[in-house]
């Protein structure tokens, strides 16, 4: 699975109005997550080079003023006390499995700027690093800066090559004895009409692309990849050319994905899941109102606040534009 990657520098105390950041100030570029090393090796190199170039800029970069924030697909190790922290684990990218990211990360940015004090297991565990999942944080940052309307119970789910979801819950992120997973939940298999079976491609055998869950699995089939799979398209970039009058793709993604919202409110009981990430970012209203119309059907009229017509207010994409994963981990150690 290939997905982007991105790295960021700044120089700026609190988050930017409308989304804007000073050019002077900031360097973001994005990568490939190929092998886990050289796309390491890669991203430390323009950390160092933008550390350099910032700080001519301003003459005010100060190694006790260093903070991180770095914000990975999961699972990963948040336990501060146990080994594997800082690592990303079962991952189904089989090249980053069980790979020490923030370690990684850390030690070689201070080889290639000279900041040798963040290479320390102090610093690592310090509060000066922020390590967590990228939905988490962005549900943190959407709750604070997206103008939702609530700031305690919010959920932030991104569809791209993965599917990801990171909970906001009476104000706090939720950890225990990790981080959410439920991208990886298994909720009922989708079954097209009897007619899209029988007049289109409709591959009834498909068993979606998560290798460890199988075909229930949300991630195994509302992700890129899986529509990559389905529609035997070439690459990922194909997707956005799916139109949204396919004859049962979008009705199959917004299946899973409506599943997928109707369990997590009725665990966490959320007022708002904002949703993201590539699949959804560009694509027009028909998806999201599928995942809204599955939802509903999936409380069953159970809950009272979550019919039709308030689901357009609980269901939502972000505002703040395709860069708020930048966004938000540039600024997750000051919030």
């Amino acid at each position: 699975m290939m997905s982007d990657i991105r790295a960021s520098c700044m120089m700026d105390e609190k988050p930017p109005a409308n989304g804007f950041l000073d050019e002077n100030r900031v360097r973001f570029k994005k990568f490939q997550t190929g092998d886990p090393h050289a796309t390491c090796s890669a991203m430390t190199d323009f950390v160092a080079r933008s550390c350099k170039e910032i700080q001519a800029a301003t003459d005010s970069f100060e190694e006790p003023a260093l903070t991180l924030g770095l914000l990975s697909f999961g699972p990963i190790g948040l336990d501060k006390t146990n080994d594997r922290f800082g690592w990303i684990t079962t991952t189904p990218k089989i090249a980053w499995r069980n790979f020490p990211i923030l370690q990684t990360l850390v030690w070689e940015i201070a080889e290639k700027t000279g900041f040798q004090q963040v290479a320390s297991q102090d610093f690592i565990r310090s509060q000066r690093v922020v390590f967590d999942t990228d939905c988490n944080m962005l549900a943190r940052f959407e709750a604070d800066h997206g103008g939702h309307g609530v700031d305690d119970y919010v959920g932030y789910m991104t569809v791209g090559t993965g599917v990801g979801i990171g909970l906001l819950i009476n104000g706090s992120l939720l950890h225990g004895a990790m981080h959410p997973e439920g991208g990886h939940l298994s909720v009922p298999d989708y079954v097209p009409s009897a007619q899209v079976c029988r007049e289109t491609d409709w591959d009834a055998s498909f068993s979606g692309v998560c290798p460890l869950h199988g075909k229930y699995c949300v991630a195994g089939n509302a992700t890129n990849e899986s529509i990559v799979k389905r529609l035997k398209l070439k690459s990922v970039e194909d997707v956005a050319k799916v139109p949204d009058n396919h004859p049962y793709i979008w009705d199959c993604v917004g299946h899973y994905l409506g599943h997928l919202c109707a369990s997590v409110i009725l665990i966490n009981s959320l007022k708002k899941i904002v949703i993201g990430g590539g699949v959804v970012v560009g694509r027009g209203d028909v998806l999201m109102a599928k995942i809204r119309s599955t939802m509903v059907k999936a409380l069953g009229g159970y809950l009272l606040d979550y019919d039709e017509r308030q689901a357009q207010q609980v269901i939502v994409r972000s505002r703040l534009g395709d860069e708020l994963g930048l966004l938000s981990a540039i600024f997750s150690p000051k919030i």
